[in-house]
């Protein structure tokens, strides 16, 4: 592109539009199916085929095998669903324990809690609280113990996210509260 004379190679263009059926798009996700081919998906919170009080899906991801994963505001917990199956394949209620300002914040019934989710390897998740305040919070087994996130340290490409089958409760390992604005 070329833009009042300059070159800027770093700006987005359309190259194609598609229409999504949400009213309101909280999260999207690349998933790969097992053939190899990528789709898009989107989710949104404003309409969910669960119950009023079982709503907030706030995020997707997506696992090596093709798994997905949704985060749920409220309650607080992440199901992991196999697509091709068509079922559920863990479901994980997110907790923190404790008495502090995050803790309080994420018990709070009106509380904010997950808006992001990213998969970590050993069964764990790193997810972004949106406000009141904004942290981001590993959660894993409660005997686990934190692995943090460093540059490349996510999920690998094409590997599955360790958990078994069935319910499991996860507790906060780290929070980090000091979140600077990216630049």
């Amino acid at each position: 592109m070329v833009e009042n004379g300059k070159s800027n190679k770093n700006r987005l263009g359309v190259r194609r539009m598609v229409d999504v059926p949400l009213r309101e798009v909280s999260g999207i996700c690349l998933r790969r199916g097992r053939n190899g081919r990528m789709f898009l998906i989107a989710v949104g919170d404003r309409v969910a085929m669960l119950p009023k009080h079982d709503s907030q899906i706030e995020a997707v991801c997506a696992d090596g095998l093709g798994r997905v994963l949704l985060l749920q505001e409220t309650p607080p917990r992440v199901e992991l669903i196999d697509l091709e199956a068509l079922k559920v394949v863990a479901s994980i209620d997110l907790t923190v324990e404790g008495r502090g300002e995050i803790a309080r914040s994420w018990s709070d019934p009106k509380g904010s809690r997950g808006e992001g989710t990213v998969l970590l390897p050993g069964g764990h998740l790193l997810v972004a609280k949106e406000k009141k305040p904004a942290a981001f919070i590993e959660f894993g087994p409660s005997h686990a113990r934190s692995r943090g996130l460093v540059r490349g340290g996510a999920l690998a490409d094409g590997e599955r996210w360790p958990i078994k089958k069935g319910h499991h409760r996860f507790v906060a390992l780290a929070i980090g509260q000091n979140l600077r604005r990216l630049q």
